[in-house]
């Protein structure tokens, strides 16, 4: 919250507790004046542990997304694998001559160059970094929770 929204929040507290006609005069404009700014301190305190919590959650949320591109990932580089591998037990000349290691390594290799391969790893790094942004505006904004630093 920047300084501005939380002026403006004492100005609203300020414009309602002149515009209500239920609540009893103030005794003394300096301690009505008080008792707004006050109010106004809790309301930002209470806006500001809400917007650290809400970024704790896309945190969360954004590392889980980007646990799932890598496993994505993951399993399409296995499938690459086992499909060179399928290809040389076939006899497909390209790889019935390899070893083991070299079917695995070009297996690997294949995958790697693979658009989609590219495209799942910036996904798995874009989401990575904005899970730790988001963490770090929730610590900056004092949350405190026991399983944060496991999204790191």
């Amino acid at each position: 919250m920047t300084t501005n929204e939380g002026d403006d929040a004492i100005r609203d507290l300020i414009r309602d507790a002149c515009e209500s006609d239920d609540s009893p005069p103030p005794t003394s404009a300096a301690a009505s004046f008080a008792d707004l700014v006050r109010q106004g301190e809790s309301l930002t305190a209470a806006r500001r542990a809400d917007a650290a919590s809400h970024d704790y959650e896309l945190a969360r949320t954004y590392r889980r997304q980007a646990e799932e591109f890598r496993a994505a990932w993951l399993a399409g580089r296995a499938r690459e694998i086992a499909y060179v591998i399928q290809r040389a037990c076939a006899g497909d000349p390209r790889f019935s001559r390899m070893s083991e290691h070299e079917l695995q390594a070009t297996g690997r290799m294949r995958w790697s160059k693979s658009g989609h391969a590219r495209k799942l790893a910036g996904l798995e790094e874009e989401y990575s970094r904005l899970a730790k942004i988001h963490l770090e505006f929730a610590e900056q904004q004092g949350i405190t929770n026991p399983q944060h630093d496991r999204i790191r």
